[in-house]
């Protein structure tokens, strides 16, 4: 085997080795993914609802207990129990709304007049006296004694009619002036022997008093529907009750009865179960298969990426399943963690690593797991929810370490206001509330934050992605590998840095991934720090040393720095995306200038011993890469630099490019080829000066060798 085979080989194993394997695991990734949520619904369900061990106690409201039962562990829980009696007690002391009926003193009247009417007739009757008697006994309204009828039947009617009036009278003006409760009633009648003229007998006062006493009506009555809705009210403001028990606590000794309270401190401890848990865990389970469903769906389908789906739903199944986990150990101890419980953090993460749109997914999927494992308040899942989405679309943004501090600041805010905003709902309004909820949302924030930051490389070198933190460090000039490349191949080096300014602009220009392009620009040409003299960039004697080597020769030693940069590339650990940047920034071109200068020695040539090995570009960023590597090379190799000419040689070779067919493996389209036609004229034009061509080839768009010395010579 040649040296040209071996260079080809060995490129291809290089560029190959990370990313050859990818489109085998995906043909299984279906059905990985059906494992995964198989996994996802055992586990989701195994946490949300084993709280109970087995050999549970068989016991009812009412049983008497035998046997001493001691708590097993500490437990914090939501007493439905000691809620509802708060709320009674709550509800007793709210005052009873009543209204006065102005209409009573009318009926009041009337009685009065009916009664005393009833009265009259029996006196005036012909009957005997004892009939009348009995008759004035069966006045329902009155209930006479035997003696009571005799007073009244010995008045004359002057008299009798005087006795009447000032019944009434007493009566007609409490009725007016009082607001007599049915409750009540006995007190207003107390004070009517205080109303009766003192000029009547005893006897006469006595019949008085009698009859005012049960002739009384009561005018103001209990309004129950404004009653109840105060009390209702004042029920909803009663937060839930959450009692602790402490472990080796007594819950009941021999002799007890079991009350409902017992029961409910039994089943927190999971001693015994009832059919409201029951359907409780049913409910549990149908919601976490329809989301786990949802998730896969939504993954498998409708997630483009690099990443096998399997892979990207095993991590979405891990972080969740570690969510649940965490909470139901923790939650107990505090329940106020629930509210600054870093749920935003895997939501976040998801849309740095992977795709933006699974993060926004995820942002209501995890909310509403993490509410299952905290008792299923509604309040939690708006709360968790609006949180996540703003963290999402802040960290979106976020390309620098230092923009942290903005996401803390931004959480803490947002959860602040959405715990605020439910408090105010229910009107729980206080200082203390607002000290409480900003230290919880601050802390929410800042939680939040430091377990991304923190994560964020670890999670994507499990996936073999670059975080931007990662990305940032590798831009760093500082970096032993750059410091060489200056060192050693410094006319590279600043072509290098001239590809980034246009990799950098295009790739924001049509929303790729900018660091990541910029970061790869600056790598892209590393192989070259192994012969770094033979490329002419590097050189300080403007003679081209090619014209005088063999082609096939010459065209291996240049093609030779992919798979030298390949070599380095491993040898530092550098990302898998910088490593399929470095073997794809050619694709399958052609070494133009040997292929031509074997052509003009009337050599016999194969054509594949001048072209790059490949693989062609299969993202936008090694695309972007290419593109802004050949405009460099042939921008500075114009003989005269205007406006026209750069956007004539542009056009050129972003044309060239996509006719040869070097952009069919990536998926940038026609509009994102025409942006970035225009970013890179607008970049040229603002950055590059005017520099002699140093080769005329059949294809001069095509960078050969590397910068001019002249340019490397003018920056010293």
């Amino acid at each position: 085997m040649d040296k040209l085979e071996k260079i080809h080989t060995g490129q291809r194993s290089f560029a190959s080795k990370d990313f050859k394997n990818i489109r085998v695991r995906q043909k299984y990734a279906f059905y990985f993914s059906l494992i995964i949520l198989l996994a996802l619904i055992l586990g989701a369900n195994l946490i949300l609802l084993y709280q109970k061990g087995f050999g549970q106690l068989q016991v009812k409201k009412g049983d008497v207990v035998g046997e001493m039962i001691r708590a097993p562990k500490t437990v914090t829980f939501k007493s439905e129990v000691k809620t509802e009696e708060l709320k009674a007690k709550v509800a007793q002391g709210v005052p009873r709304v009543y209204r006065l009926d102005s209409g009573v003193v009318y009926e009041q009247e009337r009685k009065l007049d009916n009664v005393f009417k009833k009265i009259n007739e029996i006196r005036n009757s012909s009957i005997s006296y004892e009939q009348k008697i009995n008759d004035l006994k069966k006045i329902n309204e009155l209930n006479l004694s035997e003696a009571e009828a005799r007073s009244i039947l010995s008045f004359d009617n002057s008299l009798w009619n005087e006795i009447c009036q000032e019944i009434k009278n007493i009566l007609i003006d409490l009725q007016k002036n009082e607001k007599i409760k049915y409750e009540e009633i006995n007190n207003y009648k107390n004070k009517i022997p205080l109303r009766v003229n003192q000029n009547f007998s005893d006897e006469q006062k006595k019949i008085i008093i009698n009859l005012a006493q049960r002739l009384l009506l009561p005018n103001t009555f209990l309004d129950e529907v404004e009653t109840n809705k105060r009390i209702n009210e004042a029920k909803e403001e009663v937060g839930p009750v959450y009692y602790t028990i402490e472990k080796d606590q007594i819950i009941l000794k021999p002799g007890d009865k079991v009350t409902d309270f017992d029961l409910e401190k039994l089943e927190a401890l999971g001693l015994t179960s009832s059919y409201r848990e029951s359907y409780k865990s049913l409910g549990i389970l149908i919601i976490v298969i329809l989301l786990s469903l949802l998730s896969f769906v939504f993954i498998h389908y409708f997630i483009q990426s690099r990443i096998p789906s399997y892979k990207i739903f095993s991590i979405y199944t891990l972080l969740l399943l570690v969510i649940l986990l965490v909470a139901r150990l923790v939650l107990p101890l505090k329940p106020v963690i629930a509210y600054l419980f870093p749920v935003a953090a895997p939501v976040m993460l998801l849309a740095l690593i992977i795709d933006f749109r699974l993060g926004l997914f995820s942002s209501f999927v995890f909310p509403i797991f993490f509410t299952l494992a905290a008792g299923g308040s509604f309040e939690l899942v708006v709360i968790h929810s609006i949180t996540a989405v703003v963290a999402l679309l802040l960290v979106a943004r976020i390309k620098e370490f230092n923009l942290f501090l903005k996401l803390i600041v931004s959480i803490a805010l947002v959860n602040f206001l959405s715990s605020f905003a439910f408090n105010l709902l229910v009107g729980n309004f206080s200082l203390r509330t607002i000290f409480v909820l900003l230290v919880t949302g601050f802390f929410c924030g800042l939680i939040n934050s430091v377990l991304v930051a923190g994560s964020l490389v670890f999670v994507g070198n499990i996936l073999g992605v670059t975080s931007f933190i990662e990305l940032s460090q590798l831009a760093n000039p500082e970096q032993p590998l750059l410091k060489e490349l200056s060192l050693k191949a410094p006319g590279t080096y600043y072509h290098s840095i001239l590809v980034s300014n246009l990799a950098e602009s295009g790739a924001k220009a049509i929303g790729a991934d900018s660091l990541l392009a910029r970061v790869g620009a600056y790598y892209h040409d590393i192989g070259k720090i192994e012969n770094s003299l033979f490329f002419v960039e590097n050189q300080e004697r403007k003679i081209n040393i090619h014209e005088k080597m063999d082609p096939v020769k010459g065209a291996a030693l240049i093609i030779d720095h992919v798979a030298a940069g390949l070599k380095i590339a491993e040898a530092y650990r550098l990302p898998n995306e910088i490593k399929q940047i470095i073997a794809e920034h050619h694709g399958t071109t052609h070494v133009q200038f040997f292929y031509d200068l074997a052509k003009r020695r009337g050599l016999k040539i194969k054509e594949s011993d001048f072209t790059y090995p490949g693989p062609r570009p299969s993202t936008k960023e090694s695309a972007i890469i290419m593109l802004a590597d050949s405009v460099e090379a042939a921008v500075r190799s114009l003989p005269r630099f205007t406006p026209k000419t750069v956007k004539n040689k542009i056009e050129e070779i972003i044309r060239f490019r996509f006719e040869e067919g070097q952009l069919d493996h990536c998926p940038l389209t026609f509009r994102d080829l025409n942006i970035l036609k225009e970013s890179f004229i607008e970049t040229t034009n603002a950055v590059f000066h005017q520099r002699i061509d140093y080769l005329k080839s059949e294809k001069p768009f095509e960078k050969l060798i590397g910068a001019s010395w002249l340019t490397f010579k003018k920056l010293k």
